[in-house]
């Protein structure tokens, strides 16, 4: 049984069985190529370790304007390093008093025409703090386009944004909050189930266990996590993890 200590399994997204035996022996079991890619994604994710424990020990003394700054370029290294392109994306929410809102977006990806996954700047929470708790309109601004439409900021916690995205006429099938030490995958079928995957970055990258952190970048990754979405469709091999059963 793989140590995945630092990955919450929030409400059984996985079967525990799945998740702890089952996943990091397909893992091993990929062909050369996907087993190629998969251990750059990993080593490239290990590589922010540096930056991220000597910004976390040069915060003690750091306005709120130097953490929400820290807080961005650590989001845009682990962004990167899971093979995503940072992008001034955003969504306009059209339900009840959302109207005429926004959610800013680091990442969209899409399948043809329709949403894929986006991907969500979560900061840099205080210790005391919960991610999913974190204002929106605190976090990140709206791109110049999204201004000039007239759209304005929604109000919301993260928590609630993911909600209103999974509820909107056109969502994605995933969203992912990415912040400088922790990060949640939600999936469209379960979240209103309160089901997610946290995965304590922190921890992860403090542990350095192999195991756990090629889960990790299984389970996050561009390529893995949204194989063939985008502006460019590969046709390189591809890890199917995901499946439409909750427990798999």
């Amino acid at each position: 049984m793989a140590d995945l200590t630092g990955i919450d399994n929030v409400g059984e997204f996985f079967s525990a069985h799945y998740l702890q035996e089952r996943l990091p022996d397909e893992l091993k079991g990929q062909d050369a190529a996907t087993v190629e890619r998969l251990d750059a994604c990993t080593a490239r994710l290990r590589g922010t370790s540096a930056h991220l424990f000597r910004t976390l020990a040069d915060l003690g003394a750091a306005t709120a304007a130097e953490r929400a700054t820290a807080g961005r370029d650590l989001t845009v290294r682990t962004l990167e390093a899971l093979g995503y392109a940072r992008g001034a994306h955003y969504v306009a929410l059209e339900r009840g008093d959302t109207a005429n809102q926004a959610v800013p977006l680091l990442t969209e990806l899409r399948h043809g025409d329709a949403p894929y996954l986006y991907v969500l700047d979560a900061g840099l929470p205080h210790d005391e703090e919960a991610l999913l708790e974190q204002r929106l309109d605190r976090l990140a601004p709206l791109p110049a386009e999204a201004l000039e439409a007239g759209l304005t900021l929604a109000p919301l916690t993260l928590d609630d944004a993911v909600g209103a995205l999974f509820a909107s006429a056109t969502p994605p099938r995933w969203v992912v909050l990415l912040g400088g030490r922790e990060a949640i995958a939600a999936e469209r079928g379960r979240w209103g189930r309160g089901q997610f995957l946290r995965f304590e970055l922190e921890t992860l990258l403090r542990r350095r266990d192999a195991g756990a952190l090629r889960v990790t970048a299984a389970l996050l990754g561009r390529e893995f996590l949204a194989p063939g979405a985008g502006p460019r469709v590969t046709s390189a091999p591809v890890l199917t993890i995901w499946a439409d059963s909750p427990t798999r």
